[in-house]
């Protein structure tokens, strides 16, 4: 798959873009398969989800972590031509890694909210990526709309680097729960918030499941919760340059928030769910 010169233009503008349809029912399925496999091993040794992130409620699943690393079907999701090509594309370099993956489940009735934030943030402070490169590409495995806590961005955001911000907890680097937790560690501040919605607005980009979104790791975002029947689940994976990293920081963050290993990865076939269909 590969972009046209206006949707390029338009991420560039707005820091986000929406490619509608891209994956086929029965992709999805396959998917959302995969999903289930990983919440059912989970339940049974709760040990073998290192990444896994409750919400306050304490039951339901908020966020997985790193999953491309123990499930064969996430790792070769990462390489598919539909996502890795565009977001070549996007960011101007060939040689991309996985810099984080997420199962983000904001389930019904229960899911909470993402407060205000910019992505880069997390990965300057916590792992040292030197500029603000990246791109995070989501698959939405729901349709999205207005009533189950979809994702709203500020547009053009991305465009005043790291805006002005809060530092909700003291808690250190290594703490990776307060970069996923309903308290993140570092929200944008209301002032900040207000004035850049007063110049360009909200936008909630709704589309159909099997769309995809990508989206600048400098762009305010933010989601409330989902009080709705329908839950709105989608799998995030963010590509980085590998000569966009700092080989030397200390990585304390662990590996399924934060990969160490920057070896680029290479386009997968277009059928590569195929063979994991069951």
């Amino acid at each position: 798959m590969k972009l046209n010169s206006k949707q390029l233009e338009s991420y560039i503008k707005n820091g986000f873009l929406v490619v509608e349809n891209v994956f086929l029912s029965n992709e999805l399925e396959t998917i959302c398969q995969a999903i289930n496999q990983v919440i059912e091993d989970y339940r049974a040794n709760s040990a073998s989800v290192e990444g896994l992130v409750l919400e306050d409620d304490k039951t339901s699943i908020r966020t997985i972590n790193g999953v491309h690393l123990k499930y064969e079907i996430f790792k070769e999701l990462c390489c598919h031509p539909k996502l890795l090509l565009p977001s070549r594309q996007l960011v101007k370099d060939n040689n991309l890694y996985v810099h984080q993956f997420k199962i983000n489940l904001k389930e019904a009735f229960t899911g909470d909210i993402w407060a205000w934030h910019q992505d880069y943030i997390y990965w300057l402070k916590g792992d040292g990526m030197p500029k603000a490169r990246a791109v995070s590409v989501a698959i939405l495995l729901d349709d999205v709309m207005e009533f189950n806590g979809p994702l709203m961005f500020i547009p053009q955001s991305h465009k005043f680097g790291i805006i002005d911000f809060k530092l909700i907890t003291e808690s250190d680097e290594s703490d990776w729960t307060s970069n996923v937790a309903v308290k993140l560690k570092y929200t944008a501040s209301q002032v900040a918030v207000t004035k850049l919605v007063n110049d360009f607005g909200i936008v909630v980009p709704k589309a159909q499941k099997g769309s995809i979104l990508f989206f600048d790791s400098n762009i305010l975002h933010a989601s409330g919760s989902n009080l709705s029947p329908f839950s709105r689940r989608f799998v995030l994976i963010t590509y980085n340059p590998v000569n966009n990293v700092e080989v030397n920081h200390s990585g304390l963050r662990p590996t399924f928030l934060a990969s160490r290993d920057f070896t680029p990865i290479s386009v997968g076939e277009e059928n590569l769910l195929q063979k994991y269909k069951r």
